[in-house]
């Protein structure tokens, strides 16, 4: 199949195994969210299909987006503010404070998500956004139809 709709399988599949409230996605912001200009300015030049994707996924109770970027905190508060006026909410920024350290993982210095978006890990802006949609709807419905 294709690799972002097995990440979503597998993501949909522990979370329902194992009885977890939520998916945590962690999305880096420079050429995957965004296009880089490489200047500390606030325009902000979204991918195609990228939009419609992120407010699906923000408005799912079930799913948690952390901003995962090394941008400044002023950069990021722009980006925020941009992403409102579209109802795009990211929950955490370079952060998971849900999911804290056990006796098999240590998430001190990395914390813990369920599925990782970034172009430096293979995700193709141009292409992917529109299949994680898919995938992430068509997961949600299979587990709804699980519980009936």
């Amino acid at each position: 199949m294709n690799r972002i709709y097995d990440i979503v399988k597998k993501a949909y599949t522990n979370k329902m195994d194992r009885g977890w409230d939520y998916i945590y996605i962690a999305i880096d912001l420079h050429d995957t969210i965004i296009r880089s200009t490489y200047k500390n300015d606030d325009t902000f030049d979204i991918y195609t299909s990228c939009g419609s994707t992120l407010k699906y996924l923000s408005d799912c109770g079930e799913i948690k987006l952390i901003l995962f970027t090394s941008s400044h905190k002023d950069y990021v508060d722009k980006f925020f503010k941009f992403m409102q006026e579209y109802k795009i909410k990211f929950d955490y920024f370079n952060e998971n404070p849900e999911c804290v350290s056990t006796a098999t993982g240590n998430f001190d210095k990395k914390f813990y998500y369920n599925i990782l978006i970034d172009d430096k890990a293979g995700f193709d802006p141009e292409q992917d956004w529109i299949t994680l949609l898919q995938s992430v709807r068509y997961f949600r419905m299979k587990e709804a139809l699980a519980k009936k």
